[in-house]
């Protein structure tokens, strides 16, 4: 965020929402991709998976994992929300 102007890119509360959610967006494409999909679903190792889960229907399923990744559209969200938010309250610059 203190690095924008150097960017050219103004400090407002819109530059700050998308470079904030876009970082939250990608944790949370990650964790679908790599972690929900790839590690748990496609290869699901014993170590991975939490004891009393092993057989659960959500380790073998993608639509559960995909419908978590819809869920955490909404933190993205929230995430971009507070940063902004609290930018502007510190700085002062809306």
């Amino acid at each position: 965020v203190w690095t924008l102007p150097s960017t050219g890119l103004a400090v407002t509360f819109g530059t700050v929402f998308a470079c904030a959610g876009l970082v939250a967006l990608v944790f949370n494409l990650v964790d679908l991709l790599l972690i929900d999909w790839l590690l748990v679903v496609a290869w699901h190792p014993r170590w991975f998976i939490p004891p009393g889960a092993t057989g659960a229907a959500a380790n073998r399923s993608y639509s559960f994992h995909f419908k978590g990744f819809l869920k955490g559209l909404g933190f993205c969200l929230a995430a971009g929300l507070i940063t902004a938010g609290l930018n502007g309250l510190l700085t002062g610059r809306w």
